[in-house]
């Protein structure tokens, strides 16, 4: 919580995106929070100058990493990391990647982040602007797994997934895969595949989620 008080000055500018997503719903509800490092924001791209400005002010308990500048290390052990990622609403290419730069952060901006879908949620008398779930699910099982990045999106994505566990959401989500072009659909089928893998052998606290995430799979069409 330490972390999202700290973002107080640019939580009308951003969108939480990543694992602390299913961390912000359990809050209300009291359940066990999952264990995170960091925590992802995404800044649609016409905010980044006054996103920019701002950080400053968070100065006082993060520092700016010497190789990666668009990430805020902590000072000490009671804050995540922030990871500044870029978001183009206007683009219609998910392939697309761009650089934009500020005085204090640059970062890059993925096409598939345009699927994310914001939603507001109050914490602590503050809103925030939150990636909705069905929204980050999809965008994460769009993710290329040839790295440490793709491996733990497929994490957040079996995240995500426990929060919404519906038959109607199911429904909803295969329409969203369906929906997608011929190679992207058989990416996320492909994907899909390797979480129910994943899940089976090494997250027993996730194997709840296994016997509808073949259902969901089962439902694109795909082998």
């Amino acid at each position: 919580m330490n972390t999202l008080r700290d973002l107080r000055p640019v939580a009308d500018q951003v969108i939480v995106i990543g694992s602390e997503v299913p961390n912000l719903s359990r809050i209300h509800s009291g359940a066990d929070l999952f264990v995170s490092q960091d925590i992802d924001l995404a800044v649609p791209i016409e905010n980044l100058e006054r996103t920019d400005e701002q950080i400053p002010m968070l100065f006082e308990h993060y520092r700016q990493s010497s190789d990666e500048p668009s990430i805020l290390l902590p000072r000490d052990d009671a804050r995540l990391e922030i990871n500044f990622l870029g978001v183009d609403f206007r683009s219609q290419d998910l392939d697309d990647i761009s650089l934009h730069r500020g005085r204090h952060i640059s970062f890059l901006a993925f096409g598939t982040l345009t699927l994310i879908k914001p939603v507001d949620l109050t914490i602590e008398k503050h809103r925030f602007r939150v990636a909705e779930h069905r929204s980050l699910f999809l965008e994460k099982i769009l993710t290329e797994r040839s790295s440490i990045k793709g491996e733990r999106d497929l994490y957040v994505a079996a995240l995500v997934f426990k929060e919404i566990q519906s038959p109607q959401e199911i429904i909803h989500m295969r329409e969203d895969i369906l929906a997608l072009d011929s190679e992207r659909k058989f990416f996320a089928s492909d994907n899909l595949a390797s979480l129910i893998l994943m899940i089976e052998k090494g997250h027993p606290d996730l194997r709840n989620s296994v016997s509808l995430l073949k259902e969901l799979l089962a439902g694109v069409g795909l082998p």
